[in-house]
């Protein structure tokens, strides 16, 4: 199982490969591929986050993105010599590194590096944040640890070979399939005729097997309106709470004209998806694998 990062380094940050690569190869199943860019990104500075912490502002990722093609690395990297950043004398020691909740691409976690010391700690991070995505249980203790009934921030970070510091608390969350749901996207990638990975992203596989199959039968392109849902927004635009949206059964497809909407229902009844509703005055279908209705609405 591989685990393929890119660094993007902007000021040739030091950054110890092969320590890495050993942390991996030691403590993990997963066999890191590093490759390393040197990039040259201009006028940097900083942004408060909370905590009174610092990271670079806005709009880095939109200038790194045309270097890096979508769907070939989990993890894209960008290092920065952290004393080049308009600014830094100002917040000093609390310019930091991060791996983002927002990530590079959908499949593609992004880190900002400001010290190459910090890369295998933000490295675990983004394990634990594409293993959660994948629907995985993993606990990141990096940051809090808990000992003795006490979280502790960044608990022995220096060591990450220490048997009881962040680093082993947070590996012992990755049991039962953990491993394989962080590197999901490369370890089982499903691909489809019809669709692209970011328009059935979140929806069960079998049910965009059937998808694909109805677009097929159709003979027009199926243009998905609303797939998964949180709860919250389901909650937000009216959703029924047990509506299929929740659980990646359920998408809405745009339907403008009655031509539309015959193509679609057409295609689905040779697909075996069991819901269809016509929504008239919204101008979609909704298809789903939960209910067993075929209706017509004036919404």
């Amino acid at each position: 199982m591989i685990y393929k990062v890119l660094i993007l380094n902007n000021d040739r940050v030091k950054i110890d490969k092969d320590a890495i690569e050993t942390f991996f190869q030691k403590k993990t199943p997963l066999r890191i591929d590093i490759e390393e860019r040197q990039v040259s990104i201009k006028d940097l500075s900083y942004k408060l986050f909370a905590g009174g912490y610092h990271g670079l502002e806005k709009g880095v990722k939109d200038k790194l993105r045309p270097m890096v093609k979508e769907g070939e690395y989990h993890v894209v990297v960008f290092a920065y010599n952290r004393f080049k950043v308009s600014g830094y004398y100002k917040v000093r020691n609390k310019l930091a590194s991060w791996t983002y909740t927002k990530s590079f691409y959908p499949e593609t976690e992004h880190i900002e590096l400001a010290d190459g010391k910090h890369i295998l700690h933000e490295l675990m991070h983004t394990l634990c944040k594409r293993a959660g995505r994948h629907g995985g249980t993993t606990v990141d203790q990096m940051d809090r640890t808990l000992v003795n009934g006490i979280r502790v921030p960044y608990y022995k970070n220096y060591d990450p070979y220490a048997v009881d510091g962040n680093f082993a608390m947070t590996l012992k969350s990755f049991d039962n399939g953990n491993w394989e749901k962080a590197i999901a996207w490369w370890y089982n990638k499903r691909t489809w005729k019809y669709f692209k990975e970011h328009e059935v992203k979140g929806l069960k596989e079998d049910f965009v097997d059937k998808l694909d199959i109805a677009r097929e039968y159709a003979g027009i392109p199926f243009v998905i309106t609303s797939g998964l849902r949180s709860k919250a927004y389901n909650k937000k635009i009216g959703g029924s709470p047990t509506s299929a949206h929740l659980n990646g059964t359920g998408v809405d497809l745009r339907a403008r004209n009655s031509t539309e909407v015959f193509n679609i229902v057409r295609g689905v009844m040779e697909s075996s998806i069991i819901g269809i509703t016509v929504y008239v005055k919204s101008k979609h279908v909704h298809l789903d694998m939960k209910s067993t209705r075929l209706e017509v609405l004036n919404k």
